[in-house]
C-alpha cells in the first residue's frame, strides 16, 4: 500500500499495481517504479514531485515521470517511476557559519535553494506550507 501526497496533503492510497521495484542504493539515489492497470484517477493525481510514502518500509520517494503503455492485446498500463527524496539535495552543497537559529538556517536553505535560488533552473514547485519547527533539545 502507497499513500500518494500532492502538496504534503494526502491526495491517493494506491492499493492496485502489479509490480514494485523499489532499489536502494547506499552512494546514489534510489529508485522506485511502481507498474500498475491504466487507472484515470491515479493518473490525474500523480504529477511530476509528486510524494510517495511506503508505511511498510517507512520510505519516501518523489515521483519523475509517468508513462502510459499499450501492450498486443490491449492492456494499458501505467508505469509511475521516481527516486528517493535525496533526489531534492542532489547537487546542493550548502555552507553556513554564524549564529541565527536553527529554524532560520532551515528557512534560509530552503528558500535559497528549492524555492528562489539564484539560478531559476534549480527552482522546484513545491509548496512547502506553515514551516513551524519545534525546537529539539538534542539540537540545541
Amino acid at each position: 500500500m502507497f499513500y500518494v501526497f500532492n502538496d504534503f496533503q494526502l491526495e491517493y492510497i494506491l492499493t492496485r499495481y502489479k509490480s514494485v521495484r523499489w532499489l536502494r542504493t547506499y552512494n546514489d539515489l534510489g529508485k522506485i517504479e511502481i507498474e500498475m492497470p491504466f487507472d484515470k484517477e491515479v493518473f490525474s493525481v500523480i504529477k511530476e514531485y509528486t510524494l510517495i510514502f511506503n508505511k511498510e518500509a517507512d520510505e519516501w520517494s518523489i515521483v519523475l515521470s509517468k508513462k502510459v503503455t499499450c501492450d498486443d492485446i490491449g492492456d494499458v498500463t501505467l508505469l509511475i517511476s521516481g527516486c528517493s527524496l535525496n533526489y531534492l539535495l542532489k547537487m546542493r552543497v550548502a555552507n553556513y557559519t554564524g549564529t541565527s537559529s536553527l529554524q532560520d538556517v532551515i528557512k534560509s536553505l530552503i528558500n535559497d535553494n528549492f524555492i528562489n535560488p539564484t539560478d531559476t533552473n534549480r527552482k522546484m514547485n513545491l509548496v512547502l506550507g506553515n514551516m513551524n519547527l519545534k525546537l529539539n533539545p538534542w539540537l540545541t
